[in-house]
């Protein structure tokens, strides 16, 4: 298991302004998860290095040997296969930007990682967040990936009778509530998380992702690609959006 490091960059930082005046870009959520969530669930342990003023000290020696990736990154097959075979002080390379390095935190500080020897690898490899539009235009791309590895080996639990389903690739976590609602999975996957509540009239039509306690209110129509995150409220008409965690947008 190594010790992965999701590094904010100054660009990164800048361009992703304003959402990153409150967070790391690694807890922009785009699909499913949040970036961050994306390499928990590699196995690996992730930590996060960006603005002083809301991270926490990395608490590793200077000298120990650590796998650097750009936050701005989300972890796909591709990429997990050429990180597995990299090697202290060699680094890959996308469109001339270092996005992931193996070195000490001296070498990162330092940016003597710019000197590594380097793989090359294609832009449309990637999921890669290089400005805010990104956020909607890769959230089908994401949406899909993330519904993917999370239900692989799960089953679903059952949809109650009085709602309708289209299609065969909703999956509801226990615990998630949804009643006379219509859901069409015929464009993509829906996925809504436990404790989730989806009232009676909604209309959904994916790739969408419910979060954990959100509340879909009477009558909405969502259109994909969606994510409503943990705890939030909406209803009326929304299409290819994405709602971070404890935002409202329940009127019509």
């Amino acid at each position: 298991m190594r010790k992965i490091i999701l590094f904010d960059t100054k660009e990164s930082h800048t361009k992703l302004l304003p959402l990153t005046y409150t967070r790391p870009v690694a807890e922009i959520r785009i699909g499913i998860l949040t970036i961050f969530q994306k390499w928990q669930r590699t196995g690996h342990e992730i930590k996060m290095h960006s603005q002083s003023y809301f991270y926490h000290p990395l608490q590793i020696k200077t000298n120990d040997v650590c796998l650097f990736v750009d936050a701005t990154v989300c972890p796909t097959r591709v990429l997990l296969d050429l990180l597995t075979n990299l090697s202290h002080t060699e680094s890959i390379i996308c469109d001339g930007q270092t996005i992931a390095f193996v070195g000490t935190l001296e070498e990162y500080e330092s940016e003597n990682y710019l000197l590594f020897n380097s793989w090359k690898i294609a832009a449309r490899n990637l999921l890669k967040i290089n400005h805010i539009s990104d956020v909607f235009s890769k959230n089908d791309e994401a949406l899909r990936h993330d519904y993917e590895g999370l239900t692989f080996g799960k089953t679903s639990a059952p949809l109650e009778a009085n709602c309708t389903e289209i299609g065969d690739n909703l999956f509801l976590e226990d615990g998630a509530s949804a009643k006379g609602a219509i859901f069409n999975t015929e464009e993509g996957p829906i996925y809504i998380a436990k404790g989730a509540l989806v009232m009676e009239g909604a209309m959904l039509r994916g790739p969408i992702y419910i979060g954990e306690h959100a509340v879909v209110k009477m009558g909405a129509k969502i259109y994909g690609a969606t994510t409503i995150g943990p705890y939030c409220k909406v209803g009326g008409e929304i299409s290819n959006s994405v709602f971070f965690g404890y935002s409202n947008k329940g009127h019509d």
